[in-house]
């Protein structure tokens, strides 16, 4: 059986749902959802949750933390830089330090 958009069950396909019915039966190709999604902000059987992901402070930190808000860590990492082909087969870069803040979704 199928949920429908009002929550009302559809009959298996195949079968007529009535005479003069609106509601068509869905098609092969058409996904039906038995289920609610569950919530991925928590951890549970199908997702890890988001406690410790990171995300982008100021493009969405607020959503995928769930309104849980966010830590800030500062940390130091060397990153090739200046890189540049040498003659014939190599690339040629310095190391370059930089200080970065990394945001991580609250638990």
């Amino acid at each position: 059986e199928a949920a429908g958009e009002a929550g009302a069950i559809s009959p298996p396909r195949g079968r007529a749902s009535g005479v003069g019915s609106s509601d068509p039966l869905p098609r092969t190709p058409e996904l039906v959802h038995l289920d609610d999604s569950p919530s991925f902000c928590l951890a549970g059987r199908f997702s890890p949750g988001t406690a410790g992901r990171r995300c982008h402070r100021e493009k969405n930190c607020e959503s995928i933390c769930c309104g849980r808000g966010h830590n800030t860590q500062s940390r130091v990492v060397t990153r090739p830089c200046q890189c540049q082909v040498r003659w014939c087969c190599y690339v040629e870069c310095r190391q370059c330090t930089q200080r970065e803040e990394v945001y991580t979704c609250k638990g």
